[in-house]
């Protein structure tokens, strides 16, 4: 009975490799491979991912024989070296998955820093043009009071002759 329920688990380890998928990539069958990830300004800025193969063949513990002693053990000794490669797998999934949320921070903080010069710029060039306006207005109105003053003075002449 244990080897029948070995060999259903065998199957589902295999039927998971076969659907666990991501945007329609199969992940653990072994084709998603070579997979270049653009991460910034330059060409040069990459984080390349390939994912192993996580079927049993590929784990080697696909003919797990529990109905001997040696057998049993020889089993565990497999699915031990099973575990090893996919902690592997995983840690290697995990630095990757780190970087890119490095830099998904370092551009969300970017983003911040660029708003708010933007924002400095906008207000600079408000503070600039309403300056100029002021200027502009008080010159119009010294103008305006120069030429009543000079008209004022052309009457008084005139009066006074």
């Amino acid at each position: 009975f244990i080897q029948d329920e070995v060999e259903v688990l065998l199957v589902n380890i295999d039927n998971i490799a076969s659907q666990t998928k991501f945007n329609g990539q199969t992940l653990l069958d072994g084709t998603f491979q070579n997979k270049v990830f653009h991460i910034g300004a330059y060409a040069n800025e990459t984080v390349s991912l390939d994912i192993s193969t996580a079927t049993t063949d590929a784990l080697a513990v696909s003919s797990a024989d529990l109905s001997t002693q040696s057998g049993a053990e020889a089993a565990i000794s497999a699915i031990d070296l099973a575990l090893d490669t996919l902690n592997g797998v995983r840690s290697l999934l995990g630095a990757t998955q780190n970087q890119l949320e490095s830099v998904v921070r370092n551009i969300s903080v970017t983003q911040v820093n660029v708003t708010a010069a933007e924002s400095q710029i906008r207000d600079v060039d408000f503070a600039a043009e309403s300056a100029s306006f002021n200027k502009h207005n008080i010159m119009a109105q010294s103008g305006s009071y120069a030429m009543s003053q000079a008209n004022a003075v052309q009457q008084n002449v005139l009066r006074l002759l």
